[in-house]
């Protein structure tokens, strides 16, 4: 996953209303389930919450890929609420040193298995990607 600092928005990216409008023509096509990856999609976390939730309005299944690093408590709780189905955090080592090494961002083994954590006692379905 990616661990880009940038926090700034392409101009290409899909606005709010486009990625609503995105996910009505899915539906409309038969499409069954949205996996929203990236990057990492969370840096979007607010347009994320809202596109999960339109998924859950219209009957869409949902999965998410992220690096789970910016996954607090309320941020799980939220995504559970609006109905995110299933989410995958990549973990590129058994411990923090290799994982870290990797990613090349030090403390995020110990982010992203907090992410993990707060993903699970939020009751979404989880699972370790390598």
């Amino acid at each position: 996953m990616c661990y880009n600092p940038s926090s700034e928005l392409s101009k290409n990216e899909l606005t709010l209303k486009e990625g609503i409008d995105l996910i009505d023509k899915f539906y409309n096509m038969g499409v069954s389930c949205i996996i929203f990856t990236g990057g990492e999609p969370l840096i979007r976390s607010s347009d994320l919450i809202s596109w999960v939730g339109h998924c859950t309005k219209v009957g869409i299944e949902t999965e998410l890929f992220t690096n789970g690093t910016l996954i607090t408590e309320e941020l799980a709780d939220r995504l559970s609420n609006v109905g995110l189905g299933y989410c995958r955090v990549s973990i590129h080592g058994s411990n923090a040193e290799t994982h870290d090494s990797i990613t090349q961002s030090s403390g995020s083994f110990v982010a992203a298995i907090s992410g993990m954590t707060n993903l699970i006692h939020a009751g979404i379905k989880t699972a370790w990607s390598f």
